[in-house]
């Protein structure tokens, strides 16, 4: 069996996500802090009237730092 297989992906994948995850999510995290707060102070954000859009194409750690350090902004 080649450990290049097609079917194979999914499995290579989840094996390799937990450590992926652990060594980029800490700078991810880092980073989105880090945008977060450059973004509230050139446009302060205001909660009750913020919405924020995760359409899924990442970790999602941006909009748990969006929603940790601003819990009223609604997540579509």
């Amino acid at each position: 069996m080649s450990a290049n297989r097609k079917e194979d992906v999914p499995t290579s994948w989840s094996a390799a996500s937990a450590s992926y995850a652990e060594r980029v999510g800490r700078m991810s995290r880092h980073a989105c802090e880090r945008l977060v707060s450059l973004a509230h102070a050139t446009h302060p954000i205001s909660p009750s009237t913020t919405y924020a859009l995760d359409h899924g194409a990442g970790t999602g750690v941006l909009t748990s730092v969006l929603t940790a350090r601003f819990p009223s902004t609604r997540v579509l």
